[in-house]
């Protein structure tokens, strides 16, 4: 009986270690999110097409590592998503349309605030 509280005490420390690590690893996510869209649009206001394009690739691979992962955690349509909105957002970089990547970079904030809103623990998605 000793055997079996010690087991169960050691299955549910995991699982909350594993619940912890995970709701860290989602708000890092999106943190760094956050900053790759703050410097699209300062580039963006800055007219510097050229400094966003370079940055572009980066971000693309970030969010392509990341997203499996999430994935992984809550399957959600949304993830696949923002890697379209990620697409759109590369080709009007590249060909230098202001108007259409600012709507694409609020659209991307929106919906990884959503996301994240999504994925995080909440008390009102137990309720």
């Amino acid at each position: 009986m000793k055997q079996a509280k010690i087991v169960a005490s050691v299955i549910f420390i995991i699982i909350i270690t594993g619940g912890i690590i995970e709701q860290l690893y989602i708000k890092k996510t999106f943190s760094d999110f956050e900053g790759y869209t703050d410097y699209f649009e300062t580039a963006m206001n800055a007219n510097d097409f050229y400094s966003a394009k370079s940055k572009m690739d980066e971000f693309a691979t970030f969010w392509d590592k990341k997203s499996s992962v999430l994935e992984s955690l809550a399957h959600t349509r949304d993830i696949k998503t923002v890697t379209l909105e990620i697409s759109h957002l590369n080709a009007y970089i590249t060909v230098q349309n202001k108007s259409e990547a600012m709507v694409s970079l609020i659209t991307l904030k929106s919906m990884s605030d959503n996301l994240e809103k999504l994925l995080l623990f909440r008390i009102e998605h137990i309720i």
